[in-house]
């Protein structure tokens, strides 16, 4: 599994495999979206606590995505700028 530790979580967000969920969840977005060569992927959200420093949730999933090289879809996605 994916370990808590590895992301900035509070203390009532652990031992819940919220991690787990997130990824399933981005994982997901991915296929939908490679899945129609006419769509487009938006990953959102700004930053949610300033105690996790200058990250913001969505490049954070985008940045999930890249790690897990977007699941075998990488020649269907182009990230726009």
């Amino acid at each position: 599994g994916i370990h808590d530790t590895a992301w900035y979580l509070e203390h009532y967000q652990r031992d819940q495999d919220l991690p787990g969920a997130l990824v399933g969840h981005i994982r997901s977005g991915v296929e939908a979206a490679a899945a129609d060569p006419r769509s487009l992927l938006i990953f959102s959200g700004g930053q949610t606590r300033p105690a996790a420093g200058p990250r913001d949730e969505g490049s954070s999933y985008y940045r999930v995505a890249e790690h897990y090289g977007w699941w075998g879809h990488s020649t269907t996605i182009n990230p726009v700028s």
